[in-house]
């Protein structure tokens, strides 16, 4: 698998990881498949450092073998670019290509999260994963992030009952 982003192309598959700005990522990188020893392929992007969990940025399934193009699979989220909070430090987003030899179902029903898919990829018997690439991206945003966070949770809000007449905060 060959994922390139405004040409430059990810290598990283254990660390030290290559480092991309987020300027570099805004746009869905071109992704090449080089060998696919199934009929189909899965590929997921996801930052397992999301301050909400595990975010996942982009999910195709069933890619044909001989697609030239990561779009002619089954699109379920399409790609959301790599955006940390300020001041969380350097996040890491992971690429990881399956292969299976039949095509996969999901309900599109669900919620997209990590563990529904994990179940989809890891609870079929024919799906191996087949290359993970990695890379970090960072936000050097100065506003924001884990003090503006712990801010907006210190601040008490002010609630007046009109049946007790008192003034409560929390």
């Amino acid at each position: 698998m060959e994922i390139v982003y405004n040409g430059v192309k990810i290598t990283s598959q254990k660390p030290p990881y290559q480092e991309l700005l987020l300027s570099k990522t805004i746009n869905q990188p071109i992704v090449t498949i080089i060998s696919n020893p199934s009929k189909y392929s899965s590929l997921i992007m996801y930052d397992p450092d999301s301050v909400k969990g595990i975010f996942i940025h982009w999910l195709v399934i069933n890619i044909p073998i001989n697609a030239n193009n990561i779009n002619s699979g089954q699109v379920i989220k399409s790609y959301y670019k790599p955006s940390p909070p300020p001041k969380t430090g350097k996040h890491r987003y992971m690429f990881e290509l399956y292969s299976h030899a039949n095509q996969l179902q999901m309900d599109t029903q669900k919620e997209i999260n990590y563990s529904n898919v994990s179940k989809l990829l890891s609870g079929n018997p024919n799906a191996k994963l087949v290359e993970k690439l990695v890379f970090l991206s960072e936000n050097k945003s100065q506003t924001g992030g884990k003090k503006y966070i712990n801010k907006r949770r210190s601040i008490r809000r002010k609630v007046y009952s009109k049946k007790t007449r008192r003034l409560y905060k929390y």
